[in-house]
């Protein structure tokens, strides 16, 4: 390097990352979500909702060690997870007592308190919605006339994928069926 050249740092983007229930499911994402000195941002709902599905067969281990998981974070006062407890249904017209619109409740809360730069959220520069629910990320969508929000989709090692994505036809179509049976099973 030459004199009068400084080497840029390129320094990591911290975002704060809000999920829906789906997305926490794998105990995996609950880590890798958390990577880069992110913050995750899970509602007291979804932590709700991993309660009643933890007894589903077919998800009720990985659910259950996703709890354990979150607990173990807590416990340690871990600075990269927060249970959000607060419901901000300002400027929404949505059912107060629907599970996913208490969800875009406490996102409406954290992007609020988010956008003005308060604690804890003032040092992230982006925040994430993810859900892999497409009426959940419609929502969120409209809650932000600011455009600071990015919603998308999250791949919980499905077919060995395990990013963020809004693309792919074949997984859309494996949450659609299993959306499907969700409903039908009600």
């Amino acid at each position: 390097m030459s004199k009068g050249k400084t080497l840029e740092v390129e320094k990591a983007v911290r975002s704060i990352v809000f999920v829906d229930t789906n997305v926490i499911i794998c105990p995996d994402s609950v880590d890798k979500l958390r990577k880069g000195g992110n913050l995750l941002c899970i509602s007291l709902t979804s932590i709700i909702e991993l309660d009643k599905l933890k007894c589903r067969r077919k998800i009720s281990l990985g659910v259950r060690e996703t709890i354990r998981k979150i607990d173990s974070l807590l416990s340690t006062n871990d600075p990269g997870i927060l249970i959000v407890k607060q419901l901000n249904f300002v400027g929404l017209n949505l059912d107060k007592n629907n599970p996913d619109h208490k969800i875009i409740a406490s996102l409406n809360y954290v992007l609020h308190h988010f956008k003005l730069k308060q604690e804890p959220f003032k040092d992230y520069e982006k925040m994430k919605m993810l859900s892999n629910d497409n009426l959940v990320r419609i929502l969120a969508r409209g809650i932000d006339s600011g455009k600071e929000l990015i919603v998308e989709s999250y791949l919980n090692n499905i077919r060995g994928n395990n990013n963020y994505s809004s693309n792919s036809s074949s997984h859309r179509s494996f949450y659609r069926r299993n959306h499907l049976k969700k409903i039908a099973n009600q």
